[in-house]
């Protein structure tokens, strides 16, 4: 049936291939059906003859209709690159001619996606790259704990970590590992590494198969077998510049002559250390059950979680318990503790992190609440440019996606240049703060983070175009074409979505600012707080004595060498050595007993951390004595064992008795220890930490009362200048005393206080940078909305002045509508802030997360920045001469 001719002018509206298509095969099979018939054949016969000769109609029908899609496709396509190259080219010319307004939009956004780029690079590389190891996801960290106390992960003895690894049924396999300072002699001054003691077990565990060479073997670390050591790649490379032949070559490590087995692939590594060796553990001499020193890491079998992992170790350390009711009597609280390795190495980091990341997301779209301002202004001067356009016929929906072309430029323009602030950011903060964050070093710019980048760009380059775009075509023609003339006028719809911006750019600084505002006093009070001893002054060396070299008596001889020298330099006032030091000691809880005092069935034994110190090193901390006497050089070896203990062990372990001369020992075949002294608490284990119950021995005493010395010790001096003078003098004295001696770090004790309080630091660091930002952002903002619209009202009030209206009154009521809005967003951001900063609970320290202070002064600190926005231009305004305003057009 030939289709009506009304038909074909449907193709002016919208082009119609299906009934093109039926047109042109239509008129094929009319042509064909006319010559049978001019042939002589009748007309069915025509029809018959002419579908014989072309064949499968639908199937033609079928495949021209394909084609026709296809070619209908390529030409949208053509005509959708040439529209996107037409606004491209049209946006750059037209941003090229505002060079003023381009910059500072560019430079608001690159300042919004350089800081939200920054903080992803962080988040990337320490929340989201997996670790360096084989299915990671199956790997876990391994504690024992003792409820009883608090402590949840605690170190393992040898017994407690072959009774986690012997459940087969969630563990694949286990190794356990433990510290081990290593000093590299050689050519040149000794170097210390770090390294590790672990189980021949580690790499299989880990999934970690060395690049060169071969891992442990399972004789390796028993006696009589030949030392070895397995080596990082960057630490080959770094230390060796890669050489070859170092494989299976010998190096000098803490005296021992270890052979070099093998060198792990690029980035294989666990807790930064920089070589491994083999730690043996036989199964059949096991040590005792209350030396605990090993970390554990075990790899789960496939499909089972973490969950279950802990609900067997639980059954298990109950019968452990029940086994050995004196090793672990129930006050205790005996158990273990199973939690997957990245939740252990980034947990305690997570909540700061994923913070920052909210607050740049808010810094970012108060930038483009400020772009979105600067884009409606300029719209005014462009309305009868879209009237004139839609009038010559522009549809609405082209002149949008142009408008968003233009405004995804900036954004893409801004996304470059914040690539450059977040490279430039990220080395600062990394030179300034490197220990602050785990796996910090992980952080880098690399193609996931600038396609990341990238994409917010789009997102917000439509983001902050979207509102002004819609206005500006929504034009009315008529009202385009008349007052273009004249530069046109913003609607009052224009004028509410400006408005709306600047408040919710207000709403949002006031989270940012109230959020930085509680870290910096927070941080404050951290680092103001009281640690219980003096750092002024106060210069620590740390040291490690290499076993193979240094026994007992040599280690003991040693320290009393060392203190004896550092005390003789010039403008040191006193010396003495530890084997910790605060704010971040860390140490070891030993179990003691209490002469005349037996346990109660049940009742777990006391179990201070010990710390072994020099006499005289109350002295040089400025630690003062609340009962009894320090420690003297009388209290040497072979003397009367004595000990002092902090107001925190006193009043825990002896209840409000005085414990002064009362006595305490280890094991019953040690000999009892007197307590001479009670000393004020210091904060050991961090800052912000309540301090712990602490004894602290005679480092000479000892072999006497705990049958070995320690030889990991801290030398500390004091002076009256400045002690970081003294770092060169006392890293001479050391190699006086052993030439092949590494020094580990000399630290002033300010320093020292600073590395333990890194973490929050970073934080608050990174969100006072962004709440300043916020800051500027919103005075930025009200500035610009209230200058604009003080220009748009200079004629207005030109004629209030020629009318008698005073200056103070115009200004008053100019400053009164900045303000206004200024009032709105603080009001809503207070709420706002109030429900956001619960969630920072984590990381105050001495203060609520509606501290009242802090909201007072940002409140006030906003209030003040909006007013002074407003006085400006409105100030600006009433001094212009009222004839000169009634000419303004």
């Amino acid at each position: 049936m030939k289709p009506p001719a009304w038909r074909r002018y449907l193709r002016f509206w919208k082009p119609d291939v299906a009934a093109d298509l039926d047109d042109e095969l239509g008129f094929h099979l009319e042509a064909r059906i006319r010559e049978y018939l001019d042939q002589g054949l009748t007309l069915e016969e025509a029809r018959a003859a002419t579908y014989r000769r072309f064949g499968n109609v639908a199937a033609v029908r079928r495949a021209c209709a394909a084609i026709d899609r296809q070619a209908e496709e390529r030409q949208q396509r053509r005509d959708r690159w040439d529209e996107l190259r037409q606004d491209l080219r049209y946006a750059g010319r037209t941003l090229r001619h505002q060079p003023g307004f381009t910059f500072i939009a560019v430079l608001t956004l690159a300042l919004g996606i350089g800081a939200t780029t920054a903080i992803f690079s962080v988040v990337n590389g320490v929340l989201l790259r997996p670790l360096p190891y084989a299915e990671p996801d199956r790997l876990v960290r391994l504690f024992t704990a003792f409820r009883g106390s608090g402590e949840e992960r605690y170190a393992m003895s040898q017994p407690e970590f072959m009774d986690y690894k012997g459940l087969t049924r969630v563990f694949e396999n286990a190794a356990a590992f433990t510290g081990a300072g290593l000093t590299l002699a050689g050519d040149g001054e000794p170097e210390r590494v770090r390294g590790i003691a672990a189980t021949p077990d580690l790499f299989p565990v880990l999934g970690i198969t060395p690049a060169r060479g071969r891992g442990f073997e399972p004789h390796d670390g028993r006696t009589g077998v030949e030392p070895v050591v397995v080596l990082t790649h960057e630490f080959w490379q770094a230390r060796f510049g890669g050489d070859p032949t170092l494989l299976n070559g010998m190096l000098l490590l803490n005296g021992i002559s270890r052979r070099v087995v093998g060198i792990l692939p690029p980035g294989a590594t666990l807790e930064g250390a920089q070589a491994f060796v083999p730690h043996y553990i036989n199964p059949d001499s096991l040590t005792g059950r209350a030396t605990n020193y090993l970390r554990g890491v075990a790899r789960l079998r496939p499909g089972v979680t973490v969950a279950q992992a802990q609900a067997e170790l639980n059954r298990l350390t109950r019968q452990i318990a029940e086994q050995y009711p004196g090793t672990y009597p129930a006050g205790m609280g005996y158990g273990a503790t199973v939690i997957g390795m990245r939740e252990e190495m980034v947990g305690d980091v997570r909540p700061a992190l994923l913070i920052l990341l909210g607050a740049v997301g808010l810094v970012l779209l108060i930038a483009c609440a400020n772009v979105a301002n600067l884009l409606l202004a300029r719209g005014e001067t462009r309305q009868r440019e879209m009237a004139v356009r839609l009038a010559l016929g522009g549809s609405r929906g082209r002149i949008l996606r142009q408008l968003l072309t233009e405004s995804t430029v900036l954004a893409l323009a801004g996304a470059a240049g914040g690539l450059l602030f977040a490279g430039w950011g990220m080395k600062t903060l990394f030179a300034v703060n490197p220990d602050a964050i785990p796996r910090l070093e992980l952080a880098r710019i690399d193609v996931t983070v600038a396609a990341v980048t990238f994409g917010i760009a789009v997102l917000t380059g439509v983001l902050f175009g979207l509102a002004p775009a819609l206005h500006l075509v929504r034009t009315d023609l008529q009202a385009g074409l008349k007052e273009g003339t004249r530069g046109g006028t913003v609607s009052g719809r224009g004028q509410r979505l400006g408005r709306g911006l600047v408040t919710g750019e207000i709403a949002l600084a006031v989270v940012v600012v109230i959020g930085a505002a509680l870290l910096i006093r927070s941080f404050w009070s951290l680092r103001t707080s009281d640690p219980g001893f003096e750092p002024e002054g106060v210069l620590a060396v740390d040291l490690a004595l290499p076993p193979a070299r240094y026994d007992v008596e040599a280690a003991s001889r040693f320290y009393q060498q060392l203190v004896e020298r550092l005390g003789a330099l010039p403008g040191v006032t006193a010396a003495a050595a530890a084997s910790d030091l605060p704010p971040a000691a860390g140490g070891m809880n030993w179990d003691i007993a209490i002469d005349g005092r037996p346990l109660a069935p049940g009742e777990a034994s006391p179990s201070p951390h010990i710390r072994a110190v020099t006499p005289g090193y109350f002295q040089v901390m400025g630690i003062a004595t609340l009962r009894g006497r320090f420690l003297t050089a009388e209290d040497r070896r072979g003397s009367l064992p004595v000990a002092v203990l902090n107001e925190t062990a006193a009043r825990t372990i002896w209840r409000g008795a005085d414990p002064v001369g009362q006595r305490v020992r280890f094991d019953s075949k040690l000999p009892w220890i007197t307590i001479v002294g009670v000393t004020r608490d210091v904060k050991s284990m961090g800052l912000g930490a309540p301090a712990p119950a602490e004894l602290y021995l005679v480092h000479a005493q000892l072999p006497e009362v705990a049958g070995d010395t320690e030889r990991t010790m801290y030398g500390v001096l004091r002076t009256a200048g400045d002690p970081a003078l003294l770092s060169a003098p006392a890293r001479a004295v050391v190699h006086e005393l052993d030439p092949q001696l590494a020094v580990i770090s000399i630290r002033t004790m300010h320093d020292m206080m600073d590395l333990s309080v890194a973490q929050p630091r970073f934080t608050m660091l990174l969100l006072g940078i962004f709440g300043a930002v916020a800051l500027a952002l919103a005075a930025v903002g009200i500035y610009g909305i209230m200058a604009y619209a003080v220009r748009r009202r200079t004629r207005e009030i030109g004629i209030r002045m020629a009318l008698g209206a005073r200056p103070g009154d115009v200004l008053v009521h100019v400053v009164g509508q900045g303000m206004r809005l200024a009032l709105l967003g603080l009001g809503a951001g207070i709420l706002a802030a109030l429900a956001a900063t619960r969630l920072m609970n984590r990381l105050l320290y001495g203060i609520s997360p509606t501290d009242p202070l802090s909201f007072g002064a940002i409140i006030l600190l906003l209030a003040a920045t909006a007013f002074l926005a407003s006085w400006l231009p409105a100030r600006r305004a009433v001094r212009v001469p009222p004839t000169a305003a009634l000419r303004v057009e």
